[in-house]
């Protein structure tokens, strides 16, 4: 009797009764719950990329004449850095504008002294330099700047590029084409040999460089980054090129304002300071 009970199956008998009918279906339940759920979020469509609308010229030209209204008088403080003719340069500077006619550029050394001051008040510039008790004048303000910086840059021209403006006699002249992914535009004036191309981003529309020719000399300005074009957004750094001269402008401060008085784009006339007409001397 007890060899025929060592015989029985026990391990079968084991699984038999360890078999649970209640949990064996809940697992089911369960595993399929997951199967489902699985197959559910692998089906689900990903919704479609909104891409950008492409922003047509017309809305840019809007946005560029606001800025040059906006831009029309403003302040700026600028650190600059200069290589061309009269070697390496390094000075502050402080800019007052009133566009297109009236500019004041203050430039001080690393110890806050002036060491040069030009105006134009209503096409006549001037030149003062302190410490040469001296004030030149000459018909075209190129040439005074060229005798300081020693490149001939456009005053006028000059005040519109710090402020990211375009020029308000070129915006209903301007000819766009699209080249992906942003805008070009030329502008030619009548009568002229000078062209300015300039150079848009697109999403958002901003403005990234010009490439300008006048006769004999030549510029390319890029803004670094390119300068958005809703009127509140300012420049941070330009970079000025010619095949002569390079320049790079750091702006650690620029803002609208209301005018300035006249006299601050007049040369200030003090006991003893020569005036010198660059013109009769060349």
């Amino acid at each position: 009797m007890e060899r025929s009970r060592s015989n029985r199956p026990f391990s079968v008998t084991l699984c038999n009764e360890d078999r649970n009918p209640m949990k064996t279906s809940r697992f089911h339940a369960v595993l399929l719950g997951l199967i489902m759920l699985c197959c559910l979020s692998c089906g689900k469509p990903k919704p479609p990329e909104v891409l950008p609308r492409p922003v047509s010229f017309d809305e840019n030209l809007g946005k560029l004449e606001a800025r040059a209204a906006h831009w029309r008088s403003y302040q700026a403080k600028l650190r600059i850095r200069l290589e061309g003719a009269k070697g390496k340069m390094r000075f502050q500077a402080i800019v007052l504008a009133v566009l297109p006619d009236q500019l004041r550029l203050e430039a001080f050394n690393l110890v806050g002294q002036t060491v040069a001051l030009f105006t134009m008040n209503n096409g006549k510039p001037a030149l003062s330099i302190p410490s040469e008790k001296m004030i030149f004048t000459a018909a075209r303000p190129e040439t005074l700047i060229e005798y300081f910086f020693g490149m001939p840059l456009p005053a006028g021209v000059f005040a519109y590029d710090l402020a990211a403006v375009v020029p308000p006699e070129q915006l209903d002249k301007l000819s766009p084409r699209r080249e992906a992914p942003g805008w070009k535009a030329d502008f030619s004036p009548e009568g002229s040999d000078a062209s300015f191309l300039w150079e848009f981003e697109d999403n958002p529309p901003a403005l990234k460089s010009l490439a300008a020719k006048d006769g004999l000399w030549d510029r390319s300005i890029t803004y670094d980054p390119a300068v958005e074009l809703e009127p509140q957004n300012v420049p941070r750094k330009l970079r000025l090129e010619s095949a002569q001269w390079r320049m790079e402008i750091t702006v650690e401060q620029i803002m609208p304002t209301s005018g300035f008085d006249a006299s601050v784009f007049v040369p200030p006339v003090r006991e003893g300071v020569r005036t010198v007409d660059l013109d009769s001397i060349k």
